[in-house]
């Protein structure tokens, strides 16, 4: 065996690739702290060096395991040189500081791998020589005097890392104080106090300071106290402690602190761990003591709030009463044989705790009286009350004990138990009952307490916890129960034999396959399935045990869409679990509480209903009938998107509906189309349930009278008026399916008059755009049949609204992306119905007279509200329209139609779109950026449209998949190769500059950075074209700040980054200068102010004559009214002032000059101070200050002016 074990520790050692770089750390601290002399390592150094070891040593948390080969190289250097540091404190004491930062560097490393593999598998590599008890504890005592005193000598991170220290050395010490020898044997050092305290009594004075700690050092002083107290020798200081702790927790409540609740955590965590080390009979003498620690931590007043306390109360009080209670393996027991974990689990254990008493055990088939039995009553009591407890952890740690207290009580007693236990499943207690029990249930059955005949009363009762989901305001209780459910059930497949289980196997397997598709929690379907595993592992009976398994395993049941769809069908092939399935849909799951629960258990029923069968469908058809006009909504509300998922698939698979139940249909649609069916809460979801009942009612096609048709085309019509998009989606869907199953016979002028002509009049009707989304989505939904006589008509209708109108306002803009997608649905439907050569004819012209146009138009919807950019949801919708209509047009040159005449330059219609496909693949919004960038490399696949697209081999290779699909920087750096192409360049130069001049720092630095690179590979070239086209877009733009701001911001990007002033023309900046002057006129928006005069600041380091023009009117500024536009023109001289050479300086006074910007307060001064200012630099630079201007007849103008408004205000208001 050992060579196996050699190759498992080398296959191990070979998974950590760090273990090197972190021995080599151990290595340099321990020769750092061994070094003699001052330690030369900087502050900065270590913390670099462990937070380097922690990097790499945190990684194997999960699997601490895989550090084992290379804990000894690890630990045992760290654990040597902490040894040696130990007796040089104690021994040769030296620079206290520099002795106490050595220490705690090593504690630190030694500290993280403790954290990562756990202190008990660490300390077995530690020092364990008497002689290092000494030096171990006075170390530590130093340690702790100096991270109270907090001098100033210490560096902060040795004043951060002192608890590290502390729970190494208490750690240590644990090991320490087992030694086999009695303590007072080796205390050979005198209190330096002049007392006569013996070293336990230090150690244990020095922990209960410690376990006034909130973190892990108090845990380890615990640790430390319970391996102490525990020693043969230490009865007495045991006795002690326990005094000590009562009179700690009896204190007066008025008079405790805030730190007692700390203190409080610290003795019960050390009385529970000591009756965990000690044995039986050198316990049960302090018992009593134990007995009375327990009553008062009941009567503590921060028990009741505080969670911890409980839990550390609950464990205490099982490992107390277990010293009490004598060990005994009942013979009555059931035991499934040592083949099961379980058992071997609890034999091991009751004989360790017999060696540990009195060395007997009690294997009695008629057991004796307990004694004391009031005391056990009470006992079982406290367990019971517990399981009910709030918090989990209470109930856990209650659960555990009533399982290890009851395996040494008599068998009356623990069907006692039992039935209490049972008690808690009722409906009159709260969740946490039914989890406490749950739990306590699995932990009898783990030791074999629950008889195989007392299942038949269990397992309904665990059945009913896999179905407690209990609604509680706006969410339900529960999950945790259900998770529980399943605990129990994984534990009897591990407890019992399949004879013991086989009744029982067909309804745990139903049950548990139905949680684990239907529960809408993860963690709940996934533990049915992990319970489900384990039963068909262990019990082997199981009707088509494996293929279920196979079907719902972990990662399948994972998410919830794919449990309801997917794994359920394929579950319900089988006979054995269908019916329950189904059952549990129709029964529980379609009236849940929540609304997208709802409507998954309708499409799951659906996918059920044909391995059913007919009797099935119309049960559940009636019984969705009958509750769909409940008043409760989730009710309501399940039932009608359960009708509207089966009676589709009725017809689908056959099944004919009945008089009576035709009869009720015709019933639930008169309801529908009654308003008073949506008053109430939840009126929202009822229209979109109502619009998918009346979806699948035409669907199924049910025979219905032209009445009801009627009614449900006024519904249809009703929905679409409504406000939410989504009730406005299933209305039209409706629509659709209302045209295909009643209309489709009627004469085509009727069907027009039903559809295209109603919409086209409602919306020419209705004034509230808000209210005509619906119907226009409604009029680019009808059928092929319909849209053809009426394809003109319809789409004028449609562009009317796609396009803002005179007096369009933000509210408009969902309608226009309403109209926009009923282009895009009208595409559709032309295009995959143009089967004769006139309409083929016809729909070209329509696609290149009206409605490629009509997208180029809608593209550039840059709308903005108090919501942000919300033009873009037009844009977004304009491009998917434009890949509709260029697919369509790629389909009719494919099937032999010649496209409309095309001429180059601007009017090249799919070269137009290209271009503005290309502008939005580089604008600032990333959902825009990257939808234009895939629709525009779909588009330049199409083969057909070659010819009509210029450069399409060149943008083919630059749109080729690749990383920048999702990669911001790569897609900017990808798609700027386009300002190479001269018909494009203009369209990408108007896209990124609102990039690279846009307020989003990650997007402007990346498209900044793109454009620079872009320009300097160009060459000059390049720089001057893009240039002199964002000079093109400022022109164009003048006056709309939204474009405007960026373009400037583009340029002094160009100025700074890409040195446009070195290789400028005379011409550029004068024309750059006259826009960004001109802009400044009549202003009032404080961002554009800014820009320009920024972009004049940087046009200022040109030759003359742009530099005398421009410094001109960056002085010209400093009298703008704004103050903080003033201080900004300021602030740009200064900047040119200070880099003046030497020709400049000699030219002009800079030194008055510089005295006049900087001492002038140009935001918050004298008007009269800062136009002298003003006009002394002027004189400054040789500048003729501008004239005043004699404005008196402009003041009459004025005067006439104002006199004209006031008498046009006064006429207006009717006086």
């Amino acid at each position: 065996m050992a060579a196996p074990d050699d190759e498992d520790l080398g296959r191990d050692a070979a998974l950590v690739r760090e273990a090197d770089d972190m021995k080599a750390i151990v290595r340099e601290t321990v020769e750092e702290a061994e070094a003699e002399g001052e330690c030369k390592t900087t502050q900065r150094l270590a913390r670099a060096r462990v937070d380097k070891f922690k990097a790499m040593i945190e990684k194997y948390k999960e699997q601490s395991t895989l550090l084992d080969p290379h804990l000894k190289d690890l630990v045992l250097p760290l654990a040597t040189c902490l040894k040696r540091l130990s007796h040089e404190h104690l021994y040769e004491p030296k620079d206290k500081v520099e002795s106490l930062t050595r220490v705690v560097r090593v504690c630190r490393l030694l500290h993280m791998i403790t954290t990562v593999r756990g202190y008990k598998t660490v300390k077995k590599f530690y020092p364990s020589a008497p002689e290092d008890v000494e030096p171990a504890f006075y170390l530590l005592r130093s340690l702790k005097e100096a991270s109270e005193a907090r001098s100033d000598a210490f560096d902060e991170a040795t004043l951060e890392s002192f608890w590290e220290a502390h729970c190494t050395l208490l750690v240590w010490l644990s090991l320490l104080v087992l030694i086999p020898f009695d303590l007072a044997t080796i205390d050979t050092r005198e209190d330096q106090g002049g007392g006569s305290e013996s070293i336990v009594v230090k150690i244990v004075d020095t922990c209960k300071a410690f376990l006034l700690n909130a973190g892990l050092v108090r845990d380890m002083a615990a640790h430390l106290l319970s391996q102490l107290l525990t020693r043969p020798d230490s009865p007495g200081v045991l006795k002690d402690f326990l005094e000590w702790s009562q009179a700690n927790l009896s204190k007066d409540s008025a008079a405790a602190s805030a730190s007692d609740v700390f203190l409080t955590l610290g003795i019960s965590c050390t009385v529970a761990a000591i009756f965990k080390h000690g044995s039986r009979l050198s316990l049960r003498a302090i018992a009593p003591l134990a007995w009375q620690v327990i009553e008062l931590l009941e009567s503590l007043p921060e028990s009741r709030s505080n969670s911890l306390i409980r839990k550390l109360r609950c464990k205490l009080l099982c490992r107390v009463g277990l010293v009490n209670l004598k060990p005994r393996l009942a013979l009555w027991r059931y035991s499934l044989g040592s083949r099961t974990t379980a058992g071997a689990v609890v034999q091991q254990t009751v004989r360790r705790e017999g060696e540990r008493g009195d060395g007997s055990e009690d294997y009695a088939e008629d057991e004796e009286d307990v004694e004391e039995i009031e005391e056990v009553e009470e006992l079982v009591g406290s367990f019971l009350e517990n399981l009910c407890d709030k918090d989990t952890i209470v109930r856990w740690s209650a659960a555990k004990g009533i399982g290890r207290v009851a395996s040494r009580l008599p068998k009356d007693m623990i069907a006692d138990i039992i039935d209490s236990v049972l008690e808690l499943f009722s409906k009159t207690e709260g969740d946490g009952a039914w989890h406490g029990g749950c739990l306590a249930l699995a932990e009898l059955a783990w030791r074999g307490l629950l008889l195989p005949q007392q299942l038949s009363e269990i397992i309904p009762k665990v059945v009913e916890a896999l179905r407690y989901d209990v609604k509680r305001g706006a969410h339900s209780v529960g999950s945790h129960v259900r998770d529980a459910g399943c605990y129990v059930f994984w534990a009897f497949s591990r407890s019992y034999s399949s004879e013991v289980m086989g009744e029982h196997l067909p309804v745990i397997a139903r049950n548990l396959l139905v949680l684990s598709c239907f529960d809408r929690e993860i963690n709940c379907r996934r533990a049915a399935s992990a319970a489900f595993q384990e039963l068909v592992g262990r019990q082997g009976k199981i009707a088509h045990g494996i293929e279920a398994l196979t079907i719902a395993d972990y990662f399948t049941v994972s998410s919830r869409k794919s449990a309801y769809l997917t794994v359920a069908p394929k579950i319900a092939a089988f006979d054995e679990y269908s019916g329950s399935l189904a059952e549990h849909l129709l029964d529980t799951k379609l009236f849940h509480w929540e609304k997208v629960l709802r409507e998954l258990a309708a499409k799951a029923l659906a996918t059920l209903v044909p391995m059913l069968g007919e009797k099935f469908a119309h049960g559940a058809l009636i019984a969705l009938l009958g509750k769909a006009g409940d008043l409760e909504l989730d009710i309501r509300h399940g039932a009608i998107v359960g009708l509207s998922e089966l009676l589709p698939v009725m017809r689908e698979s056959g099944f004919t509906l009945t008089e009576a139940e035709i009869g009720e249909v015709l019933k639930l649609i008169q309801a529908v189309d009654d308003p008073k069916y949506y008053r109430g809460k939840g009126g929202t979801i009822i229209y979109e349930a109502v619009c998918c009942l009346l979806d699948g009612i035409c669907k199924a096609k049910v025979d219905l009278p032209g009445d009801a048709v009627g009614k449900i085309d006024h519904c249809i019509s009703f929905c679409l008026k409504h406000l939410s998009t989504i009730v406005q989606e299933y209305a039209v869907n409706a629509f659709k399916s209302l045209c295909f199953a009643y209309y489709d016979g009627m004469p085509l002028e009727t069907q027009i008059q039903r559809t295209a002509s109603k919409y086209m009049d409602l919306i020419g009707k209705e004034r509230s755009s808000l209210l005509c989304q619906g119907y226009v989505l409604a009029l680019g939904s009808c059928p092929a049949k319909i849209m053809w006589p009426c394809a003109d008509e319809v789409f004028s209708c449609l562009r009317r609204k796609a396009l803002p109108s005179e007096e369009a306002d933000s509210s408009e803009v969902e309608t226009r992306v309403a109209a926009v997608r009923g282009i895009t649905s009208m595409c559709k439907t032309l295009s995959s119905s143009a089967n004769t050569g006139e309409q083929r004819g016809a729909l070209m012209d329509l696609l290149y007279g009206s409605i490629i146009p009509c997208l180029l138009e809608t593209i550039d919807d840059y709308t903005i509200d108090n919501r942000g950019d919300i033009g873009s949801w037009v844009r977004h919708e304009s491009m998917e329209a434009i890949e509709v209509s260029l697919f369509a047009l790629d389909s009719l040159l494919r099937e032999g139609g010649s496209g409309a005449p095309s001429t180059s330059g601007k009017d090249n219609v799919e070269t137009n779109v290209v271009g503005a496909l290309i502008k939005q693949s580089l604008e600032k919004i990333d959902r825009i950026r990257h939808a234009a960038y895939f629709h525009t490399r779909r588009i330049l696949g199409l083969t057909n449209l070659e010819k009509n697209i210029e450069c399409w081999t060149q943008l083919r290779e630059i749109y080729r998949p690749g990383s920048e699909e999702t990669d911001n920087s790569n897609l900017f750096d990808h798609l700027l190769a386009i300002l190479r192409l001269e018909q494009y360049r203009n369209c990408a130069i108007q896209g990124l500059a609102l990039s690279a001049g846009g307020l989003g720092d990650s997007v402007s630095q990346t498209a900044v950075s793109s454009l620079v690179r872009s320009v300097e590979e160009g060459g000059e070239g390049m720089l001057m074209a893009v240039a002199w086209d964002l000079h093109a877009i400022l022109v164009k733009k003048t006056g709309t700040s939204r474009v405007v701001v960026p373009v400037m911001r583009t340029i002094d990007f160009l100025f700074s980054k890409a040195s446009l002033v070195e290789h400028g023309d005379t011409k550029l900046f004068e024309a750059l200068l006259t826009e960004a002057w001109g802009s400044t006129r009549g202003c009032r928006d404080i961002v554009l102010l800014q820009v320009a005069l920024s972009l004049i600041a940087n046009l200022t380091y040109a030759k003359d004559p742009i530099f005398t023009a421009s410094f001109y009117k960056l002085i010209a500024a400093l009298i703008n009214r704004y103050p903080k536009i003033r201080r900004c023109a300021a602030e740009h001289l200064y900047m040119r002032i200070i880099s003046f050479e030497e020709d400049e300086e000699e030219r002009f006074d800079v030194d008055r000059a510089t005295e006049l910007v900087t001492e002038v307060s140009w935001d918050t001064g004298a008007a009269a101070d800062i136009k002298t200012a003003r006009l002394d630099l002027f004189k400054c630079f040789g500048m003729e200050p501008p004239k005043k201007i004699e404005n008196s007849k402009v003041q009459v103008a004025k005067k006439d002016e104002a006199m004209t408004n006031y008498a046009a205000l006064v006429n207006s208001a009717g006086y």
